[in-house]
């Protein structure tokens, strides 16, 4: 008999050399960021030797090479300076870009996030996007380009409406393009651009069908006032009313009121999006009062660009239609036809009896002085309504078909 051994077979999964690695990823993941009692000790000799260097820059370029790259590491930490003039921050900027090196870059993309508006710190990313190419950010190649090209212009603002006009044509939502563009959420470079693509895009169909309503509603509310009316104003004005997303239909109410009730809160905004508004409003009631009969919503429909403002009647469902110089009551159940009066008879007369539990038999009054016709539901009752209606809107109600 042989002797033979048998060895079991085993797989080696280092659980804790792993466990052990990851925790040194998370303890160095910022290896390139100071103590902060290290940036406070040194920032304060290192500025005093910054100021008392001639303005010249052969003599600033000197001292920079004289810095080790700690030195270098807390300039570009420290900066704005809040305190120094322009001619510190001058010399500070020289420094940096003499000696430039990626944390410096970093830093400054950093800064950028905070103070977009900032030409030192455009300056510097100028450098950063030409010397680190595509290493800076590990940005995306297309995005790179876009950021060669943009920050070629010096002017600030332009950057921004580049950067804002470029991400808001993109067939993206503007979360996912901050993640790849590398520009942080709540940031004040993210609420710039924000502000700017609302600016440009508010009207743009498809560019609303690709965000997500909740999140442009979020940015909305963050505004003043005064910033939220001129935005909301773009999307009211120029959206078809039935488009309008609820959200920011809704916001839109809570925020300015109902127009039909006050217009204070709508001072300054456009004709067009107070009539839309009430467009929706209309739309959405009347949709509401007809909804077991679709094809009477559908004519009325038609004429939202005459209807003033409807009022109701729960119990029993009435609905008085104004349009300026008559009024139309319609009855929600099958059977009733529709009374039209003329506005001031009705207005002085039947219009305080528009209350739950009223009979229907007061509201058709037919020997009324300001009692115009009625018209039934039957038969092709759509061409019959339109042609009395086109008459009507001209004043003319004696007319009989």
């Amino acid at each position: 008999m042989n002797n033979i051994s048998v060895f079991p077979s085993f797989k080696f999964k280092p659980r804790k050399l792993e466990a052990i690695t990851k925790l040194l990823k998370e303890k160095y993941k910022d290896k390139d960021l100071l103590p902060l009692s290290l940036i406070m000790r040194k920032s304060h000799d290192m500025l005093a030797q910054v100021r008392s260097l001639k303005n010249n820059t052969e003599d600033i370029i000197t001292f920079a090479h004289s810095l080790k790259n700690i030195d270098i590491n807390i300039l570009a930490s420290v900066y704005p300076f809040e305190k120094d003039d322009v001619e510190t921050l001058n010399k500070i900027i020289i420094i940096l870009m003499e000696r430039y090196n990626t944390v410096v870059g970093h830093r400054f993309w950093q800064h950028y996030q905070q103070s977009p508006y900032d030409v030192n710190i455009i300056k510097i990313l100028q450098s950063s996007f030409n010397i680190e190419g595509g290493g800076f950010l590990s940005l995306q190649s297309n995005i790179r380009n876009y950021y060669n090209k943009f920050f070629n212009s010096n002017n600030p603002s332009h950057i921004l409406d580049l950067i804002s006009l470029e991400i808001g044509s993109q067939n993206m939502k503007i979360t996912e393009q901050f993640k790849i563009w590398k520009i942080e959420e709540n940031s004040t470079l993210s609420q710039e651009i924000w502000l700017t693509i609302l600016h440009n895009f508010l009207d743009k169909k498809d560019f609303l069908n690709r965000q997500d309503p909740k999140v442009i509603e979020d940015k909305l509310e963050s505004l003043n006032i005064t910033i939220y009316k001129q935005l909301i104003d773009i999307y009211l004005s120029s959206i078809f009313y039935k488009d309008f997303h609820n959200e920011l239909f809704e916001q839109a109410i809570k925020r300015l009121h109902d127009p039909r009730v006050n217009l204070s809160r709508w001072e300054g905004m456009s004709k067009t999006s107070i009539e839309n508004v009430k467009k929706r409003f209309i739309s959405d009631e009347l949709s509401d009062f007809f909804k077991s009969d679709q094809e009477r919503f559908a004519f009325w429909e038609n004429y939202f660009d005459y209807i003033h403002d409807v009022r109701y009647v729960k119990d029993p469902p009435i609905a008085a239609m104004n349009f300026g110089d008559f009024v139309v009551v319609e009855f929600e159940h099958v059977g009733n036809a529709a009374y039209f009066y003329m506005q001031e008879g009705f207005s002085q007369n039947l219009s305080y009896k528009l209350k739950n539990n009223v009979s229907v038999s007061q509201l058709k009054n037919t020997s009324a002085s300001y009692f115009i016709h009625k018209l039934n539901h039957s038969g092709r009752w759509p061409e019959r309504f339109d042609k009395y209606i086109h008459y009507y809107l001209k004043g003319e109600f004696h007319y009989k078909h």
